[in-house]
Parts: structure tokens; C-alpha cells; sequence
């Protein structure tokens, strides 16, 4: 969606009792029971690329762009393409607790 747009949406998901998991800058994340909605802002060049690009839907939520992973042929082209993804939606990883001895736990 359009970053532009990321204040009304946050409000309509809070309205229709979504709760915020994750929102920043770049991406929120919404949950409702067992439900899961996950918004990427676009506002950078990869992004807006992956917006332009998506098939437009309707939802209870009015017509959206919805965007659909493809897998292409090359998987090293796709595990790039699936870290920039995630790269968006967690441009900051949150600290882990380590074990005794510096090892990190699962």
C-alpha cells in the first residue's frame, strides 16, 4: 500500500479490533484471533516495484493490492528476492537472549 496511506489503515484495522503486532516506517503487521494482516509500505524503489506489480483484490477491507510470491527459476535469485522482503517487514532485528557461554538460544 501506499505509505501515505499507512494512518487511515492502521485506524480501520484498530476499528474493526485488529491488534498492532509490528508497525513501522516500513511495514505493520496486524493479528485478529487467528487471523494475520500484514502491510508493506511502499515508499522505497523495491517496494513500489512489488505494488505497481500486484493484482488488485476485493476484500472486506475495499479493493486492495494484493501481492503474490513467485517463485522464479534461479533458487538463489529467490532466496535475494525473500530477503528483501523480510529485510522490509524487519529492518532492525530485535536482540536475542543468549545462553551461558555466548551461544544463542532457539
Amino acid at each position: 500500500m501506499a505509505a501515505d496511506d499507512a494512518d487511515r489503515v492502521h485506524e480501520l484495522l484498530l476499528s474493526l479490533r485488529y491488534e498492532c503486532a509490528h508497525r513501522s516506517a516500513d511495514a505493520a503487521n496486524y493479528c485478529r484471533g487467528d487471523e494475520g494482516f500484514d502491510l508493506l509500505y511502499a515508499h522505497r524503489p523495491h517496494a513500489s516495484r512489488l505494488l505497481q506489480q500486484a493484482e488488485i483484490r476485493d476484500t472486506p477491507l475495499g479493493r486492495i493490492r494484493v501481492i503474490s510470491y513467485q517463485s522464479p527459476q534461479d533458487p538463489v535469485a529467490a532466496w535475494l528476492s525473500l530477503m528483501e522482503v523480510v529485510e522490509a517487514l524487519c529492518p532492525e532485528w530485535p536482540k536475542r537472549e543468549t545462553a551461558s557461554g555466548g551461544a544463542f538460544k532457539l
